[in-house]
């Protein structure tokens, strides 16, 4: 299914923004409605700035038409100055009755793209639901590239239940030193705590801590 898109027909009407409460102070004010027409310019400082996304949505269903699974990927523009990201996926996580559902927004920016860390709370969440819907199945759970091959995730994916790594040959040595340090209990509680984090460096503190 391709859906291309035909521009603004969402506005910002989601949200109570300031002309709102203006508009209906004046009207207790002079005890009658009040209409409050906003020009171009104004809009441009009172309404909200929505930034450009591109969404990839993944769909599975049964037999009778049901569905199964849902994936949405976002990608979306951010801000220069702060961490913003527009929450195009946080809908589909509440309004459809499936059993599956992953949600992802990617954040690009030409100035901090290149700092992405996959061991953001968020991606260990993604890693810890679908572990723990492989376990239900008896069904191997396999990570691969990069975050495989950072011996700082090694004890992290191993608690959240992963029971696969591939890793690049240079890799190796270290990632095993690194989960022979530590036992499945261990590997447990350190995720169980990652979960409950904000941020990659607070992730890679907690590791670090870990191993004093």
């Amino acid at each position: 299914m391709i859906n291309h898109y035909v521009g603004g027909g969402f506005g910002c009407k989601g949200s109570p923004w300031s002309h709102v409460a203006h508009a209906a102070l004046a009207a207790k004010a002079v005890g009658r409605p009040v209409k409050l027409v906003l020009t171009r310019a104004q809009m441009v400082s009172l309404v909200g700035h929505r930034p450009r996304t591109i969404q990839t949505i993944t769909l599975a269903a049964d037999a009778g038409g049901a569905l199964t699974a849902i994936r949405h990927a976002v990608v979306s523009e951010t801000s220069r100055f702060d961490q913003f990201v527009e929450p195009s996926a946080v809908q589909t996580r509440h309004l459809y009755s499936c059993p599956n559902v992953v949600t992802l927004m990617d954040r690009i920016h030409q100035h901090v793209a290149a700092g992405v860390d996959a061991l953001h709370p968020a991606v260990l969440r993604v890693i810890d639901l679908t572990c723990r819907g492989a376990a239900r199945h008896g069904r191997p759970v396999g990570v691969c590239g990069g975050l495989a091959s950072d011996p700082a995730a090694a004890a992290l994916l191993v608690g959240l239940g992963v029971t696969e790594l591939s890793c690049t040959p240079a890799a190796v040595h270290d990632v095993k030193a690194a989960i022979r340090q530590v036992d499945l209990a261990a590997c447990r509680k350190l995720a169980s705590a990652a979960l409950e984090l904000a941020s990659p460096r607070e992730v890679r503190d907690l590791v670090s801590a870990s191993k004093k």
